[in-house]
């Protein structure tokens, strides 16, 4: 296990190990199988990384948990080109493509609302790491639930009006002489 992790600092997430360094991604050991062999596939977080580094160790299989269940959901965001796209294939094809696309909301805000209940105490109240991440991740929910309408609204009626633009992760309404940006979650 040692030439796995060198260079890399490791930490125990439940009954798995995750290489703990600098990035997004980290490397990941789960038992497989009968728990005599190892899996290695790779974690898409970073213990290192806001929102992820304000997590107490001891709260990190319940992150974990819900990252695993996210990423695999998780497919970008809808344009009025991806409708555009699909209409060429017939109107059942845009139809498909945007409940499809309305499911995977559906069960990101059920993997939410199962971290959420996992993480409040027995008054019912967040700890402040928690109210912050969970508070990044709603915001993108909510962005990616606003992009989704906005795509229908575009296909349909050719605009959705002035959109804001994503820059370096920021989002930013574009003017003739220059930007404003909308501010970053609470919780940054």
């Amino acid at each position: 296990m040692e030439e796995i992790f060198s260079g890399s600092e490791w930490a125990e997430i439940g009954v798995q190990l995750h290489s703990v360094g600098r990035g997004s991604v980290e490397t990941r050991l789960r038992p497989w199988g009968d728990a005599r062999a190892w899996h290695l596939d790779f974690f898409p977080a970073g213990w290192t990384e806001y929102p992820y580094d304000r997590v107490p160790a001891g709260r990190r299989a319940e992150v974990a948990a819900y990252v695993d269940t996210v990423a695999g959901i998780l497919d970008g965001r809808l344009r009025e080109s991806d409708l555009r796209s699909a209409a060429a294939e017939g109107a059942a094809a845009v139809d498909r493509l945007v409940r499809g696309r309305v499911k995977r909301l559906d069960q990101r805000h059920a993997a939410l609302d199962t971290l959420h209940s996992s993480l409040v105490d027995e008054n019912l109240r967040l700890p402040r790491w928690a109210l912050d991440f969970l508070l990044c991740e709603v915001e993108t929910l909510n962005a990616d639930r606003e992009w989704l309408g906005a795509a229908v609204v575009a296909y349909h009626h050719s605009s959705a009006g002035r959109r804001p633009e994503n820059v370096f992760g920021g989002v930013s309404f574009v003017f003739t002489a220059g930007a404003v940006d909308l501010p970053r979650g609470r919780g940054a």
